[in-house]
């Protein structure tokens, strides 16, 4: 009985097993089909890095970074053929990101220049009266300033003996020339006495009409009426009845205002994009609501020493008498670059200025958006747009929208952003001779580096020693100004680093200083002989980062020496530079 129990579980066990497999099994056609389709779909392996050292790979994900030994993370998706100063998003990220691009363009900048003066009398329509001859104010027709005045008209009257004179000389002279005739000497004599007699009146500012008038006289006159020369408005009257002038004085001065001189003050920066001709409006308080029209019509080619301006002067007509002289006047000039050569352009928002350097992203081929930063040179800045001179080309696309996002991905991603990116100045140049006096001053640092990434504090106080006497033998008798100005500021921070450390750890601290005054003076003045290599540490000084220089290309961590010998990277290599004559 027990036997045929056993028996009856069995079979049913079995009947049950074959259920769930069948069940669970796909048929035939569908494994073969599935099994086609996985052999058409090779098999790509997962690549790592690490996050501190992305020049690291490996398809190893247990394994850990050589250099610092962190744990790796998976290489991000269309990481591969990205150039380091540059980072790849996908479409829907550039989106989220909300950046936009525009290309670069070539026309000239436009910029409204703002400018503010004053009005000013038109200097050629401005008279000033003198006394010709000395004499006494016997009578004023003008007696108070802004009084209105039409040529011809007096101004005041003059007594003078000297007149008195002269006119007795030209009436004698003219009875004279009228009695005697012919072409004797005594006639030419006569004629010529008389003739004198004019003149001399002529040149004591009398008009043809008023000598004429003397002449007539019935009599000889100690007084005359000074008249004005000129339709205007007395601005200046320096007289009062009664008083005594010399030969000289100015007695009056009357200005034409029915056209008056805008006086405006242009910067350095503002006067490229100003030139004759230019349209101009203007607002004055003295006129509100209403918008004056003229053009620039002189732009002083003297920039003043105190101001740094220069003056650009408007013609204005004022028939009406509205614009006063003093009065102060906002212009705005519709200016643009004076240029025969068409420049490239980018818009402003488009350039993150860091110091010295100007940094734009630029977008580049690629299986994804892919920007890259660069630096360029800028010249004049209009209203919107920024003049490239160096560093892009027409039609390329440039980040005008969320360059700032990019640059902070760039930063979190280790690569150079726009804060690291160097944009060396040209060396200056310097004479063979203190070119090789350098040699051992980078000999010392040299040693100093190595004998930290060797652990070695005692080498590296005897480096720093070495250092002081190194900056006393360098022969910097050939340099002057700007270039001696610089060697002494370097000289000073290498000497700063030469009180000696009291332990490795201080040591390494000083080290930074000092590879921070050897890398100034490498890209001040440079080198001769062999390369020179910049390398970093992303984790130096708990992740800040250091830089330092090396004589080889072989990286030894001066920061941690034994520790994370090879933690790091090379971020640049320094050519030696020929000898300047």
């Amino acid at each position: 009985m027990r036997k045929l129990l056993f028996i009856a579980i069995s079979i049913i066990a079995l009947i049950i097993a074959f259920s769930i497999g069948k069940c669970s099994s796909p048929p035939a056609s569908q494994t073969a089909d599935a099994s086609e389709t996985a052999s058409d779909v090779p098999e790509v392996a997962t690549q790592y890095t690490c996050s501190m050292h992305p020049q690291f790979r490996t398809e190893d994900k247990d394994a850990v970074c050589p250099i610092c030994f962190m744990d790796l993370i998976p290489v991000p998706e269309g990481a591969d053929n990205v150039p380091p100063n540059a980072i790849s998003m996908s479409e829907s990220a550039m989106k989220r990101a909300q950046i936009e691009v525009a290309p670069v363009i070539k026309e000239q900048p436009r910029r409204v220049v703002q400018l503010v003066g004053t009005v000013e009398t038109d200097e050629t329509k401005q008279a000033t009266i003198t006394a010709w001859f000395a004499g006494r104010v016997e009578e004023l027709a003008v007696d108070f300033t802004g009084a209105t005045v039409h040529g011809g008209e007096p101004l005041a009257v003059l007594y003078s003996p000297e007149l008195l004179v002269a006119q007795t000389e030209l009436q004698e002279a003219a009875g004279s020339a009228n009695r005697i005739s012919g072409d004797s000497i005594v006639a030419r004599t006569a004629r010529a006495t008389y003739e004198a007699a004019k003149r001399k009146l002529s040149r004591w500012g009398l008009s043809e009409t008023q000598i004429k008038e003397l002449e007539n006289a019935p009599e000889p006159s100690d007084r005359i009426t000074i008249t004005s020369p000129i339709d205007g408005v007395v601005i200046n009257r320096n007289v009062e009845t009664g008083e005594y002038v010399k030969v000289g004085q100015t007695l009056f001065e009357v200005a034409d205002l029915k056209t008056v001189w805008v006086l405006l003050d242009a910067h350095e920066s503002e006067l490229p994009f100003l030139s004759v001709g230019q349209k101009v409006e203007l607002v004055t308080d003295i006129l509100p609501g209403k918008t004056l029209h003229s053009t620039v019509a002189f732009i002083d080619p003297v920039l003043s020493p105190k101001t740094r301006t220069a003056g650009v002067r408007l013609v204005v007509d004022n028939k009406d008498g509205e614009l006063l002289p003093g009065a102060f006047v906002k212009a705005d000039v519709i200016g643009k670059l004076d240029s025969s050569n068409t420049p490239l352009l980018i818009p402003r928002s488009s350039v993150l200025l860091t110091g010295k350097r100007a940094v734009v992203f630029v977008q580049v081929e690629g299986d994804q958006p892919t920007f890259e930063a660069r630096v360029v040179k800028l010249g004049h800045r209009g209203d919107e747009m920024y003049v490239v001179k160096e560093g892009l080309e027409e039609g390329e696309l440039v980040v005008v929208q969320g360059a700032f996002k990019i640059d902070s991905e760039l930063q979190i991603q280790a690569k150079p952003s726009m804060m690291s990116m160097e944009n060396e100045a040209k060396k200056v140049k310097v004479s063979e001779d203190f070119l090789m006096s350098l040699n051992p001053l980078y000999a010392s640092y040299f040693s100093a580096q190595e004998a930290l990434a060797a652990d070695n504090f005692e080498k590296f106080l005897i480096a720093q020693q070495d250092i002081a006497t190194m900056l006393a033998i360098v022969d910097d008798s050939s340099l002057s100004g700007d270039s001696l100005d610089k060697w002494k500021s370097i000289a000073g921070a290498f000497s700063a680093t030469t009180k000696e450390s009291p332990n490795i750890a201080s040591a390494r601290v000083v080290f930074e200083d000092m590879s921070k005054a050897a890398r100034k003076l490498q890209t001040t003045f440079g080198h001769g002989g062999s390369n020179f290599y910049e390398m970093y540490c992303p984790m130096a000084f708990d992740f800040r980062g250091a830089f330092w220089l090396q004589r080889k290309d072989s990286l030894i961590n001066p920061y941690f020496g034994a520790e994370m010998l090879k933690c790091g990277e090379t971020k640049k290599v320094f050519e030696p530079v020929g000898m300047n004559k």
